[in-house]
């Protein structure tokens, strides 16, 4: 007699794992504060884990993903537009080293409430 193969379920690698609330938890707290532990690769981390997470949406996940991006290239364009170097490092700082903790709060509830309903 042969054993039968299971039928695959669709889900990748066991994608249902990361789609638990402590694996919620950890991903936002990875995004909000990976970075200042662990600097850049403790946000990457967080972000991969939450691209493989099937708690968030694309658009949140782009969201998430594109902010920081984004505040560095407005960050990056205010010397050229003003002139003035300091202010250009002051909104780096805020926006990209700060950034993250707040959408990185904002993963973290939207992911508990997702869970929860």
């Amino acid at each position: 007699m042969t054993a039968e193969k299971p039928a695959p379920s669709g889900r990748l690698y066991g994608r249902d794992s990361l789609a638990t609330s402590g694996m919620a938890v950890a991903t936002g707290l990875a995004v909000a504060i990976g970075g200042y532990l662990i600097p850049v690769l403790g946000w990457i981390a967080g972000v991969v884990m939450m691209w493989l997470s099937p708690v968030w949406t694309r658009t949140q996940k782009l969201i998430v993903t594109l902010a920081p991006v984004a505040a560095a290239a407005v960050a990056g364009l205010v010397p050229l537009i003003s002139g003035q170097n300091l202010v250009a490092w002051h909104l780096l700082l805020v926006f990209v080293v700060v950034s993250p903790l707040p959408i990185g709060i904002w993963l973290l509830v939207v992911g508990l409430r997702r869970l929860k309903s």
